[in-house]
């Protein structure tokens, strides 16, 4: 039987209608929303001196696929309890990096103008954390790696003082802390005692670069009842240091204190002796007066 190629036209378009309406799906509700971001940032402050969560700022856009990505991670089975039990979130809608440049501005929401940027503080302000070229959230994040971050940058509560020292012109207070799951951390505050005086980032070479700078470092010694259980962090940005006279760049962190945590292990049932542990650190502290020495010493903490 003849068709009019008129009509098989129709039922061509017809057919093509039909076939392609099971592919439409509805457009994804935004996820940085077009508010009032300084208000819903102060919500999220105030809530925070409330409750002792966290604030955990993300900057970035619907047209960025990275940001959508670690959106949907946020909302992962293993990574949203995290999220809610230490953590105000409140998303920042940067445009094209032409929205809310006063708040970027404010908070450091800049990652060197990558998307997404995240910046997390503490109920006093204070920062603890912000992504750069050192931790960045992309896509490519596993929710193992950002499991491990999150743990990293939520609230922690001081168990006990292990000691204090002061060597080459820097303070060193470590302790042991709990986080809201019951994690322990082995926390170090490394504070400069002049004013204007930096340390080195972790992740500088062991001897430096052409021998120059140390790492910030704090490890636990083999042989310890205690033992590492995760990747050292750090609460403060890192600053790129060029020396032009002798044309190296060397990773630093603003002037004033810097804390290390490691998350860590301790073996039970040993006894007083399972409660000791031998933790190395290393630094070196520059300033305006100049350098002192590098340390690398190790702290024996003999119990309770």
């Amino acid at each position: 039987m003849s068709v009019p190629i008129r009509r098989l036209g129709g039922l061509l378009v017809l057919s093509l209608m039909v076939s392609s309406a099971g592919y439409a799906q509805a457009p994804a509700p935004p996820l940085y929303p077009a508010g009032d971001a300084a208000k819903a940032i102060a919500a999220a402050e105030a809530a925070a001196k409330k409750d002792g969560k966290h604030v955990l700022l993300d900057f970035g856009a619907d047209w960025c696929p990275d940001c959508r990505v670690l959106g949907a991670l946020f909302e992962d089975p293993a990574v949203a309890p995290i999220v809610t039990a230490n953590f105000h979130v409140v998303r920042v809608d940067v445009g094209r990096r032409d929205k809310n440049g006063d708040i970027v501005a404010k908070y450091g929401g800049t990652s060197d103008d990558w998307i997404p940027a995240v910046v997390v503080r503490a109920p006093d302000g204070t920062t603890i954390a912000v992504t750069n070229d050192v931790v960045r959230l992309t896509r490519r994040t596993s929710r193992e790696e950002l499991i491990t971050l999150l743990k990293a940058w939520a609230p922690k509560q001081r168990e006990r003082e292990l000691g204090t020292f002061v060597e080459r012109g820097v303070r060193v207070r470590l302790r042991l802390e709990r986080d809201r799951s019951g994690g322990r951390w082995l926390a170090g505050e490394f504070a400069p005692l002049a004013s204007g005086t930096h340390l080195y980032a972790i992740d500088l070479p062991d001897e430096g670069v052409d021998g120059l700078g140390r790492p910030t470092k704090m490890s636990i010694a083999p042989g310890s009842h205690w033992r590492a259980a995760g990747r050292l962090t750090v609460d403060r940005p890192v600053v790129k240091d060029r020396i032009e006279g002798l044309g190296v760049t060397l990773a630093t962190y603003p002037a004033g204190p810097v804390t290390l945590r490691l998350p860590i292990l301790i073996a039970q049932g040993g006894g007083a002796e399972s409660d000791a542990a031998e933790i190395r650190v290393s630094y070196m502290a520059c300033g305006p007066r100049g350098c002192m020495p590098p340390v690398s010493t190790t702290f024996l903490y003999r119990g309770r």
